[in-house]
């Protein structure tokens, strides 16, 4: 699972740091991006829980956010959501 959140923080780190640069890199796909949303979603709630970063955890946020309107994954999201939100605790991970 480590290897995700190094392959994240690449993208991050060869991306602007303005957060519409941000969206453009995390739109670019990943190693994992074609696995089923349960796979996918496993991954993200890794990368969520075990970062302490801002930019990592935005992308796991961008990634819930590109399946919100699918209702087949509205109640995995939901889940995962409720258990991210303990590890909130600035404005940019609440907006």
């Amino acid at each position: 699972m480590n290897k995700y959140l190094s392959e994240v923080r690449l993208q991050i780190a060869k991306a602007a740091t303005s957060i519409p640069a941000q969206r453009a890199a995390f739109k670019k796909g990943f190693s994992f991006s074609e696995l089923p949303f349960a796979d996918q979603l496993t991954i993200w709630n890794y990368i969520w829980m075990e970062s302490e970063e801002y930019l990592p955890m935005f992308y796991a946020f961008l990634f819930l956010e590109k399946y919100i309107s699918k209702p087949e994954h509205v109640l995995e999201i939901w889940k995962a959501s409720v258990v991210w939100q303990q590890k909130v605790d600035d404005w940019s991970l609440c907006d």
